[in-house]
């Protein structure tokens, strides 16, 4: 069972990576989608250190504290912007909740493509609470975990690419 005392901590731990890259004063880097048109050279350096993070962590097994680790690197090099890090943050106090242990291996991408999949099954049911969600909350939630996927995926992709390369 999860104790107040890990939940804060999980709080806190998403709340200082906000609190970090907002103190740090830097205007939030754009991802490749919503960046401005760079050189060759600025694609190919992003590129180069996205898969070299990216080699050193299987999201496939990957312990929340490593995603962590990974997350806070991803965005002090500037290759995820503010949004990104908060829909990423959400995924470590996600798996929190979860009450799974933060030094334990998970498959991460299965776990938000359960989460999607529970999502889509849970539109219209009525929420636990007696009450009804709106359309609106599920698809709200829907889309983060869609966005949260894509991320993952993307750096689920360089990893294989920087794995490939090196064979």
């Amino acid at each position: 069972m999860l104790s107040v005392a890990s939940l804060l901590s999980g709080i806190e731990a998403v709340g200082g990576l906000l609190r970090r890259s907002s103190a740090a004063g830097s205007s939030p880097v754009a991802a490749a989608s919503e960046a401005a048109p760079a050189n060759a050279t600025g694609d190919s350096s992003r590129s180069s250190l996205l898969k070299e993070l990216a080699s050193h962590h299987d999201l496939r097994n990957i312990s929340p504290n490593a995603f962590s680790n990974l997350v806070r690197q991803l965005h002090q090099a500037g290759l995820i912007n503010e949004r990104q890090l908060q829909d990423l943050a959400a995924v470590r106090l996600e798996l929190d909740l979860a009450e799974l242990p933060p030094d334990q291996p998970i498959d991460l991408i299965a776990f938000l493509e359960n989460k999607l999949q529970r999502l889509h099954g849970q539109a219209g049911l009525p929420a636990p609470s007696g009450g009804a969600l709106s359309a609106t909350d599920y698809n709200e939630a829907a889309d983060r975990t869609m966005r949260q996927l894509e991320l993952l995926r993307e750096l689920e992709q360089a990893r294989s690419s920087s794995v490939d390369a090196t064979i």
